[in-house]
């Protein structure tokens, strides 16, 4: 049975709509098409920090990705209100002291991030959403007849948790590092594709919960498991790949008993084992 439940979110579309017109990452047709409706000076704040901004795979993971992509695109708050906060915060000198040299380059962002925000929501993400709503059920048949979740289940040996296991669908980040297409013939997944639209997840990330775990150890085990698994596959359609696998690993009630505070932690913890060199995973103690 399928357990994937799949959003259409104004924020990490707009982080990521930003990111494809300022051609920060990607370079495609989608950000082309949008990218007349801004000021050449106001994308090149945004594309001149690249290196900072993208993650490529295993090559880097960018200093301010973390704090300018993967936070603002988590949906928590509007994304407008996050980078007046960080704005707010940079000029409050209230900024995490691993950030102290980037203040500047924080501020700049976010005040451009601020500015075009009300114009893409208000003229942009409506047609956006129609577009990613009306494909959703499609999807949703794809991953059923795949039983995806059912062998994701059998790789991390655990049932998934429904309620919390979701994937938001972006339309702007084709030919992306992080992009996973769900158009064409099949994915990685070996998920039959659908021939219309493209649409793409970001799929970098993903959140697993294991219940019932009777000790910490065993979550190791899981975890060296999992990273085994993704270290074994070297092609896709015939094409040789090298796949880097990092893990952030949280326990409850040690580590929080909300859902948003578990994870925001592994989150932390996860990005610790990319700015540490990728390819492991991290549990406190």
């Amino acid at each position: 049975m399928n357990k994937i439940r799949f959003i259409a979110d104004k924020d990490t579309n707009y982080v990521f709509h930003m990111l494809s017109v300022a051609e920060c990452g990607y370079d495609n047709a989608y950000g082309r098409s949008w990218r007349k409706c801004y000021p050449p000076e106001d994308l090149a704040v945004i594309k001149e920090q690249e290196q900072l901004l993208t993650v490529r795979g295993g090559e880097h993971c960018g200093a301010l990705y973390r704090l300018m992509v993967a936070e603002p695109a988590c949906g928590k708050m509007p994304a407008k209100e996050y980078y007046a906060e960080l704005i707010r915060r940079v000029d409050c000198g209230d900024v995490p002291e691993s950030f102290q040299e980037d203040t500047s380059v924080v501020r700049r962002i976010s005040a451009v991030m601020v500015k075009h925000y009300d114009h893409y929501i208000e003229n942009i993400w409506p047609g956006e959403k129609e577009k990613i709503e009306a494909y959703i059920p499609q999807v949703l048949a794809l991953f059923e007849k795949s039983n995806f979740t059912d062998r994701a289940e059998e790789l991390v040996g655990c049932k998934l948790l429904s309620e919390y296991f979701s994937a938001t669908l972006v339309t702007s980040v084709q030919n992306g590092a992080e992009a996973i297409d769900i158009s064409g013939e099949q994915d990685v997944f070996g998920i039959l594709r659908s021939p219309r639209d493209s649409f793409y997840f970001i799929g970098h990330e993903f959140i697993i919960y294991l219940h019932g775990i009777r000790y910490r150890g065993y979550v190791k085990k899981i975890a060296k498991r999992l990273w085994r698994r993704m270290k074994q596959i070297q092609k896709i359609e015939g094409n040789k790949i090298h796949v880097s696998c990092s893990i952030g690993i949280v326990i409850a009630p040690d580590d929080g008993i909300r859902y948003e505070d578990l994870a925001d932690e592994a989150g932390r913890r996860l990005y610790r084992v990319k700015e540490e060199g990728k390819d492991g995973f991290y549990i406190h103690g």
